[in-house]
């Protein structure tokens, strides 16, 4: 018994272990993926391109995770999480080296999406260690914080790599961060303990049962309602990331010398948010997530009619005030959203059920940029930009409000 008793207490100590090596784990694949857009004033002054193009660059990781998220997803059900991870995190930062030689523009593009392509295992494997070692009662809390470490890597890019690239070049600043993704992943093969689950009846039955339920996924319609208004919400977040420094060099007439600051704040808000709606869910609303994500969606909506606002008179304690809460919403509900997809199915569908959904969820990636970009050339403004996002908002939190949650209460 007492042995017993020891095994467990060491179990419960190394599950926060695990939470922290995931989420360091998850902070060097966004270092790498969010980079892109921590440098994209000086990406669109090298290569010479238009807002449209510069969506495009930002947004090319991301949809190389959607290809591959789904599949991976698969692989980390089969083959365990661990494996899984490491491999698509040495593979990210490999290929990030590739893409720092691009010459040119649909060079750099073709092999930013080559990258995300690996990319696409981080989400699933590091969701599924989360949900293997966290009860339901404190799992938004732990993915939240999970999730904080892709608003750490985002933060830390907006902060390190535009330094970087001023100091030296672009091409060492995709280097810089190509190593931390493979050192990262290195520490996690080395420390990671995967942990033995018992499968339920259906995982180990044939070749039909795996067709049932590969189905019973594709025809969940909570599923399906929660990774489209997903979409809306990372559209906007992409947008953001996209576009702030522009936006503000255009419209309150700042330097890019100082724009980044702004984003990194925003980054940062993100990273509190991350864990903030997390602990909320859990301790106030009976891990119930989709009524926090409704908040977070009319907070990202309303904040992003108050970005036509902004101008060369808006005062610097304003800007700064409205990108930390802008921030706090566009970029800090996504552990919450992960934690959604993975209770609305069963435990053993868990990882499929979550690639899914992000790579349902990166065609706002690819998509929302691009158009946000494009009015931006068509207009001359940002303004109807703007209006563009909060009303795809809305559209989301529609779809949001026909999922029906389940109690959140399935076993570890």
């Amino acid at each position: 018994m007492n042995g017993f008793a020891r095994s467990v207490q060491t179990s419960d100590k190394y599950k926060w272990f695990v939470l922290l090596l995931t989420t360091f784990t998850q902070m060097s694949i966004a270092f790498v993926g969010q980079g892109v857009g921590a440098i994209a004033p000086f990406l669109q002054s090298h290569f010479h391109l238009n807002h449209a193009q510069v969506g495009f660059a930002v947004s090319a990781n991301n949809f190389g995770i959607g290809l591959t998220a789904l599949f991976f997803g698969k692989l980390v059900d089969r083959f365990g999480e661990k494996k899984m991870m490491v491999l698509g995190g040495v593979m990210t930062g490999l290929s990030i080296f590739v893409a720092s030689l691009s010459t040119g523009y649909w060079m750099l593009l073709f092999l930013l999406v080559e990258t995300g392509l690996w990319s696409g295992s981080a989400t699933p494997a590091g969701s599924k260690a989360i949900f293997n070692y966290f009860p339901a009662s404190s799992r938004g809390t732990a993915m939240g914080i999970r999730q904080m470490g892709i608003s750490a890597g985002a933060f830390l890019a907006a902060l390190v790599l535009p330094v970087v690239t001023k100091a030296v070049t672009w091409n060492a600043a995709f280097d810089l961060a190509g190593t931390v993704a493979i050192l990262a992943n290195i520490l996690y093969l080395l420390m990671y303990r995967q942990k033995q689950t018992i499968r339920s009846v259906n995982t180990v039955r044939g070749t039909e049962t795996g067709k049932s339920k590969k189905s019973s996924l594709l025809h969940n319609t909570a599923i399906w309602y929660t990774s489209l208004a997903g979409t809306t919400f990372i559209g906007a977040q992409f947008a953001i990331i996209s576009y702030s420094q522009l936006f503000l060099h255009s419209q309150a007439g700042m330097s890019y010398h100082y724009t980044f600051y702004f984003l990194a704040a925003a980054q940062l808000a993100g990273m509190i948010g991350r864990v903030l709606w997390g602990t909320v869910s859990d301790a106030f609303f009976s891990s119930k997530r989709k009524p926090i994500l409704f908040f977070i969606g009319v907070m990202l909506a309303g904040l992003s009619l108050s970005m036509l606002t902004i101008s060369v008179k808006t005062p610097i304690w304003m800007l700064i005030l409205m990108f930390v809460l802008l921030g706090l919403a566009a970029m800090g509900w996504n552990g919450l959203w992960v934690t959604l997809v993975s209770e609305l199915v069963d435990s053993s569908q868990s990882s499929s059920a979550v690639g899914t959904a992000v790579s349902i969820l990166q065609l706002g990636v690819l998509i929302f940029p691009v158009i946000f970009g494009y009015i931006v050339d068509s207009t001359g403004s940002y303004s109807i930009s703007w209006v563009f996002i909060a009303c795809c908002v809305t559209a989301g939190l529609i779809l949001l409000a026909r999922v029906k949650e389940s109690s959140g209460e399935s076993s570890v």
